[in-house]
């Protein structure tokens, strides 16, 4: 089953945190995101978090929006809260569900095979978007592989 998965991250450069019209370089955007997501990925063993994880089966029109907690251990093994769900049921069970048990599986066993790098993706800029934060930069994410876990969306 072919799905899109939309999910939103906002990215803070220390350059340019407050993302603007002037000049910038989607690859250095890039590579920015990667060396700062190496550097938490330690920093969040033993950390919870808020997340929310859009779905959306365009062909079928169904989507959904989970919002949890995302505790991860300070062994790396990640789990999930749940606090709210809105939506289709197929959704929640035949999507999100699938997508955080796939992410759970790999990261067990290959935690870079997860890992949304150049490596994994391929990027392509969207343009800038404005959002109740500002405005960020967005990425078309595609996996360069078909792989269980990985998904088609927007960074």
């Amino acid at each position: 089953m072919r799905f899109f998965s939309y999910i939103a991250l906002f990215i803070a450069l220390a350059i340019g945190a407050g993302a603007d019209d002037s000049a910038f370089e989607p690859a250095a955007i890039i590579e920015n995101y990667v060396a700062v997501s190496k550097a938490q990925q330690n920093r969040l063993q033993g950390a919870s978090m808020e997340v929310d994880i859009e779905a959306e089966l365009p062909k079928l029109s169904k989507s959904g929006r989970l919002h949890a907690l995302r505790h991860i251990s300070t062994l790396g093994r990640i789990t999930y809260e749940l606090l709210r769900f809105e939506g289709d049921r197929s959704i929640k069970n035949g999507v999100i569900a699938r997508y955080l048990t796939a992410e759970s599986e790999a990261l067990k066993s290959e935690p870079a095979a997860m890992a949304v790098t150049p490596a994994n993706y391929k990027f392509k800029y969207k343009g800038l978007i404005a959002t109740d934060a500002g405005k960020v930069h967005a990425f078309q994410v595609t996996p360069r592989k078909k792989k269980a876990g990985l998904y088609q969306g927007e960074l």
